[in-house]
Formats: structure tokens, C-alpha cells, sequence
């Protein structure tokens, strides 16, 4: 009987010997991989790194910033939008709506010009057969009529022949260009202007 008593204090200091073994195990672990160093393997690496990773992962879109011109802001972002489809600098752009209209979307001219891109009456079928119904003197329909003529001539050829072939029609600036007059005040004009908005005539985007 004494012997069983024994046997079975022996067991319990066993168990109770082993217990206190993982426990120091488990304790030690904890301690080591919440100490990890960020970038190392382990538990602590995890949460260090993660909100490192997702800040690199992140987009940043810059603010739209408004040139100083007579347009409010909503129509500018409009038009640098549709700028940006038809691959036309959003600058170069402007800076025409400028020396065309003076941003007067009501201007007719002596030449039948209509609104703020001065869009010829010529062309009026056939862009709204093409785009639809065009109000020539809301801003926006009438900038996406011009880009719309403009955009394949940006294109084709250099800044200076795209303006002239936009101003006098592109058989009109062929004959000027067999001329040898590859630019013209018009040209000139708008390109200086465009470049004082900041678009530089390096890059033509």
C-alpha cells in the first residue's frame, strides 16, 4: 500500500514537473517572435511589415489644378478629360479655345464660326451625323466637336501644321505647307501661350 502511495506521488510530480517544462517553453516562444526584428521570419515580422506593404501598394491620383482662365473649374476637368481621349494636350487646348473665342461660348464670327472652339458651319453635318445632337454653344459639346477635328491632326502631323490644318482646313494648310510656310501666327500664338500654361512642346502630349 505504501508503495502505491509512493508510485503515485511520483507520477503527480511528474506531470506537474512537465507542465511547468512546456510552460517555460511556451513562454520563451511568445517572447522570442513577438521580439522578431521587422523583415525577419516570424509572428512580429507579420504585423510590422503589413502596413509598411500597403502603404507602397497605394495609389496617390494628383488634385486636378485649374488653369487662370475664364472657365470655371467643372468645365476645365471636363475638357482635360476629353483632352486625354483624343490625345490632344489639355493646355494646347485651351490656350485655342483662348485665341479662337476668348472663351465667349456665344461668339459667332464673320466666317460663321460657332462658340467657344469656333467650329465653321461646314462642319456641322457631319460631326453631328457622327457625335449626335450638338449644341455649338454649350462648352463642352462644342470642345468635343473641336477635338473631334483637331485630335486626328494632332496625330498626323507636328503642333504647329495640326494648328494650321485645324484653323484653314487641311487642304488649305497643304498648300501653305507647299509654300513653305510650316507655321503661321496662328500656330505661333498658341503654342506660346500653351507653354505659358506649362505644356512643353517637347514632349507634345
Amino acid at each position: 500500500m505504501m508503495f502505491i502511495m509512493h508510485s503515485n506521488i511520483n507520477n503527480h510530480m511528474g506531470k506537474a514537473a512537465m507542465l511547468a517544462i512546456v510552460a517555460l517553453l511556451l513562454m520563451f516562444f511568445a517572447f522570442t517572435a513577438g521580439n522578431c526584428p521587422a523583415g525577419e521570419e516570424g509572428v512580429g515580422a507579420a504585423f510590422v511589415s503589413a502596413p509598411q506593404e500597403a502603404a507602397t501598394e497605394q495609389e496617390v491620383t494628383p488634385a486636378f489644378l485649374p488653369l487662370d482662365v475664364p472657365l470655371d473649374a467643372e468645365t476645365q476637368y471636363a475638357i482635360s478629360v476629353m483632352c486625354l481621349e483624343a490625345g490632344v494636350p489639355f493646355e494646347v487646348e485651351i490656350s485655342l479655345i483662348g485665341r479662337e473665342s476668348d472663351f465667349r461660348p456665344d461668339l459667332v464670327s464673320n466666317t460663321d464660326d460657332h462658340g467657344i472652339a469656333q467650329i465653321n458651319r461646314c462642319n456641322h453635318e457631319w460631326l453631328q451625323a457622327e457625335l449626335g445632337p450638338i449644341d455649338f454653344y454649350d462648352p463642352i459639346q462644342n470642345v468635343r466637336a473641336g477635338l473631334r477635328i483637331l485630335g486626328p491632326l494632332w496625330a498626323k502631323y507636328d503642333p504647329h501644321r495640326a494648328l494650321m490644318a485645324y484653323k484653314c482646313g487641311e487642304g488649305g494648310a497643304q498648300r501653305k505647307w507647299a509654300r513653305g510656310q510650316d507655321t503661321s501666327p496662328y500656330s505661333c500664338a498658341i503654342l506660346a501661350r500653351a507653354a505659358g500654361y506649362g505644356w512643353d512642346e517637347g514632349t507634345q502630349t
